[in-house]
């Protein structure tokens, strides 16, 4: 038998549970949940963080945490970023939902593709062009903070191993990646929008 197979059986019912902090894979809402349920391994130990469901306090799914502590789905990759053109938040979407399912050569391919994107809609790159064609027209344009060329970079030998290399990406470079889009996203996208409405 499987080891780590958890019979049906051994499962207990819904019930209170020590309150753990969560960051739903579901919602991507962060909140504190009190209920789920147990297995009798976890409750043996008294609630840890091994073999329990917990619920999400803010749309009612579940959350997996195995014998590791791990989350399934697990809700830590990028956070939800206000003021974004359509064709770009469904992107950074895909990207999220990619390392979300384990998914990170798809999540480290979309990478480039997203900032193809943001620089046809900020700078009218044209689509065509290279991606450090694309990195250049955004850096001429004032749109690449300072010192983070050597980020552009990574995101882009990392992508071209994905692209012309046989090499599968890792949950690494993908939490590397998506950290950063996060942060040019709320550089050239949130945090402009939130001063222009502080203005008006």
């Amino acid at each position: 038998m499987y080891e780590g197979y958890l019979p049906p059986r051994d499962w207990e019912g819904i019930k209170e549970l020590k309150p753990a902090k969560i960051v739903c894979g579901y919602c991507g809402e962060t909140g504190m949940s009190h209920f789920g349920y147990a297995h009798k391994k976890a409750v043996e130990k008294e609630y840890t963080a091994e073999n329990i469901i917990y619920i999400c306090p803010i749309c009612g799914c579940p959350l997996f945490y195995d014998s590791y502590g791990m989350q399934n789905p697990d809700g830590s990759e990028g956070r939800d970023v206000d003021s974004l053109p359509e064709d770009v938040a469904e992107v950074y979407d895909e990207i999220r939902d990619c390392i979300r399912h384990g998914c990170y050569t798809a999540a480290i391919m979309l990478g480039r593709k997203l900032i193809m994107h943001i620089s046809v809609d900020k700078v009218q790159a044209k689509p065509e062009d290279t991606f450090t064609r694309h990195i250049q027209h955004l850096k001429n344009a004032g749109y690449i903070p300072a010192k983070a060329d050597k980020l552009f970079e990574f995101i882009k030998n990392i992508g071209n191993e994905q692209n012309h290399e046989i090499r599968l990406g890792d949950g690494e470079d993908a939490d590397k990646m998506v950290r950063f889009i996060e942060v040019i996203l709320l550089f050239i996208y949130e945090m402009p929008a939130a001063f222009e409405d502080q203005e008006s």
